[in-house]
């Protein structure tokens, strides 16, 4: 796997098919190039020779990446993932025995292929909607057609990919800091949550601080708001339900999934209060 993002980049827009053997926990970055690759994309960057002047480059190829261990770490990767767990080898071949072997089938295997795909294809419109499809709902479609068309179990596979990428995802929560941290802070609040942007991220720097947890937080409120609002699916992965209420106000509300927070009145009147009703402060979930 290259360590510059420009080699990173080329080879992932100019290659149908990129392997990358043996790799070590996927960083940030490259992660990012990954995920944009899967679905396809484009990134940018200055021309060479040049101050001001950008390229666009296309992404989208097809990855096999093999390592050891958890190597996935942010759930937007995950989620574009289909994971195939291998057992240990306990019976070692030479090359010449693998290659010897394959040859064998080779004539066999390359029909049965273009067999499954024709017969898949006739089988398609039968998954046209797959009810609560997960991320990369055309490779579930058509996989399930062509398992249909090898006599397996088509329900089966939707269900086996469904957990596995469930799996992988559910993985990246102690690896990503932040959906770490927002699991342990609705935990230490009774599951739920709600103000605004600003409000959360002040919220989850002192608690990290208090907890001694370090954090890799967004810099700003408006950062954090966006980066909630797009790994949507991936907090819903963890068990995190996020809504964004629009208006004035620009509300947040965290809260998992067997836990709602209590709705809070508009105008709560305190008793004993020597402020006047509209100067007087919202009591939070909490306090009511």
């Amino acid at each position: 796997m290259p360590s510059k993002e420009d080699d990173f980049a080329a080879a992932l827009s100019n290659n149908y098919l990129v392997v990358f053997d043996n790799s070590d926990k996927i960083n940030r970055k490259a992660s990012d190039l990954l995920a944009i690759a899967c679905t396809g994309g484009y990134t940018s960057k200055r021309m060479l020779y040049s101050d001001n002047n950008l390229v666009s480059i296309s992404l989208k190829a097809k990855m096999i990446i093999t390592g050891i261990g958890d190597i996935v770490s942010k759930p937007d990767l995950a989620e574009r993932c289909n994971p195939i767990y291998l057992v240990t080898i306990s019976d070692r071949k030479t090359e010449a025995m693998i290659w010897q072997e394959f040859n064998n089938i080779k004539p066999k295997l390359l029909g049965s292929i273009f067999n499954t795909i024709k017969t898949g294809l006739l089988y398609l419109n039968e998954f046209s909607h797959i009810e609560n499809a997960p991320r990369m709902a055309d490779f579930v479609q058509y996989g399930a057609a062509f398992n249909k068309a090898m006599g397996l179990d088509p329900q089966a596979f939707i269900t086996e990919y469904s957990n596995g990428n469930a799996e992988i995802v559910q993985g990246c929560d102690s690896s990503d800091t932040l959906f770490a941290l927002l699991l342990r802070f609705l935990g230490n609040r009774n599951g739920s949550w709600r103000g605004t942007a600003r409000n959360l991220l002040y919220d989850l720097e002192q608690y990290a601080k208090s907890a001694g947890i370090a954090f890799d937080l967004p810099l700003s409120e408006s950062s954090l708001s966006r980066k909630l609002n797009s790994e949507r699916n991936a907090l819903n992965s963890l068990g995190i339900l996020f809504e964004k209420h629009k208006g004035s106000k620009r509300e947040i509300i965290l809260s998992m999934a067997d836990s709602r927070p209590t709705p809070i009145p508009k105008r709560i009147k305190v008793e004993g209060s020597d402020l006047p009703f509209d100067e007087q402060f919202e009591l939070d979930t909490k306090e009511f």
